[in-house]
């Protein structure tokens, strides 16, 4: 009979060396695990994160991660089979929203999952995944930053305005937002007098997201400046910068691929929707 694993640290680092060989192919499981053991290494508190294998074997690849409210599932078997077991053994919080991040090679078990659990769904989005290479994000020249502003991680006080500028924002996802702040590389620019005029973020997958300048300070280059220095951030520690933008959004996109990130492929969110109606919200 089928059960789910919780898989060690150790274990983690190990998994994370099999998709490592596989990047920048298979690499939404890679930037998954490198986040989450970052967290681990350095003992931050990680609420509710719980990270399976089908019966204690992720030989292929098979992984499953729970955290607060967000679900990654992946594997680096063409057969999905596996992944989608995996998946129907999880127990979801039926007064909860999730979010279940994925790419095209698991879908299919996405999908499959979600009709034989009858998991009530809505907003299927589609993003173009990049990916940075570390030695071209090393190579990145920051621009100086405009007169005027001076850059600083995210004030927790400013999330508010921060998560209302959000297209996906959801109930309660401000407290997805503080330990992004707390954990993640971000930047805030910020005005002499103290206003927040543009920020960057890195979601719990490894993506820089959230790039954002308000419209008072646009054509500033303020945008370009947020993106070179994240991704110059994320290279010069080591580390391996990705990216989520919806195909509509030209600004961005352009932004991107001029720094040197390169598309590969497709990047899906879905919303799960509460069993029970008796649910206020998100995590």
């Amino acid at each position: 009979m089928d059960k789910l694993v919780e898989i060690p640290l150790q274990g983690l680092i190990d998994l994370r060396e099999i998709y490592k060989r596989e990047w920048p192919k298979e690499d939404i499981g890679f930037y998954v695990l490198t986040n989450f053991i970052n967290w681990l290494e350095k003992k931050l508190f990680v609420e509710n994160f719980h990270a399976y294998s089908l019966n204690g074997d992720y030989s292929d690849g098979t992984f499953v991660i729970l955290y607060m409210t967000k679900l990654f599932g992946h594997t680096l078997n063409k057969d999905t089979s596996r992944l989608r077991r995996a998946l129907c053994l999880l127990d979801l919080d039926g007064t909860s929203y999730y979010r279940y991040y994925y790419n095209d090679q698991d879908r299919s078990a996405v999908w499959s999952f979600i009709k034989e659990k009858q998991i009530v769904t809505r907003n299927e989005w589609e993003f173009i995944w990049y990916y940075l290479t570390p030695e071209i994000g090393s190579k990145i020249i920051v621009p100086p930053l405009p007169k005027g502003f001076v850059a600083e991680t995210i004030r927790e006080v400013d999330l508010p305005e921060v998560n209302e500028a959000w297209l996906f924002r959801y109930p309660k996802s401000i407290d997805r937002l503080k330990w992004l702040i707390r954990y993640n590389e971000n930047i805030g620019l910020y005005t002499e007098s103290g206003e927040l005029a543009a920020w960057v973020l890195r979601y719990e997958f490894g993506a820089v997201a959230m790039l954002h300048v308000k419209d008072d300070f646009r054509r500033q280059g303020l945008g370009m400046y947020l993106a070179k220095a994240i991704s110059k951030k994320i290279a010069d520690a080591g580390g391996y910068a990705s990216g989520t933008i919806k195909e509509e959004n030209e600004v961005s996109n352009r932004i991107f691929e001029s720094i040197g990130y390169e598309k590969n492929g497709i990047m899906y969110c879905i919303e799960i929707l509460p069993s029970s109606p008796i649910s206020d919200g998100n995590n």
